[in-house]
């Protein structure tokens, strides 16, 4: 288990999503301190991030997983066959149990945020098949920021936001892009 504190400081720590996998990177040693590999997904998939209160929704082809922060554990995953990649997402946490909204590939959905179930999906029809934009009055958002590192192959990584802070590539490797606020 990820302890959340050592010797009443915050640990600093950032989440990674890539190639059909859910990381916790320490933002001090670069230490992975869990991967979670994600289901329903394609070698090389693009996996996109958005974290609250605890939890990371995690969306990859054709899937949406929610894992604990703590430990990488899923907590729920929910099969979305039209689902492509890179997805944006938004969670709405004002609509009893949440309201978290999937998009890509000219299709949007809504899932409660506490369990998965689809509550509606719309194919957006006439609009073709693009990434999308979420903007949601209220609601924490995350959208597609893929870097790409040419090695041979492409290799797709997406980074976001943790609640202490910010975490980012340079000169290919992982530290912070941020400084997390000092403790008050």
């Amino acid at each position: 288990m990820v302890q959340p504190y050592r010797d009443g400081e915050v640990q600093r720590r950032f989440f990674l999503g890539t190639n059909c996998h859910v990381l916790c990177i320490d933002q001090e040693s670069g230490a992975m301190l869990w991967k979670t590999a994600l289901r329903n997904s394609v070698s090389s998939s693009i996996v996109s991030l958005l974290m609250h209160k605890g939890l990371i929704y995690a969306a990859n082809w054709r899937s949406v997983t929610c894992l604990e922060a703590d430990e990488g554990a899923v907590r729920w995953s929910t099969t979305l066959k039209r689902l492509a990649e890179p997805a944006s997402l938004a969670l709405d946490p004002r609509v009893p149990g949440g309201q978290l909204l999937v998009g890509a590939g000219g299709w949007l959905y809504s899932l409660s945020a506490e369990t998965g179930a689809v509550q509606w999906e719309n194919d957006l029809p006439g609009l073709g098949y693009h990434p999308l934009t979420l903007r949601v009055p209220g609601a924490v958002t995350a959208q597609p920021v893929t870097r790409y590192v040419q090695r041979g192959k492409t290799v797709q990584a997406q980074v976001l936001e943790d609640e202490q802070g910010a975490a980012g590539v340079r000169d290919n490797k992982w530290q912070p892009t941020t400084q997390p606020p000092e403790p008050e």
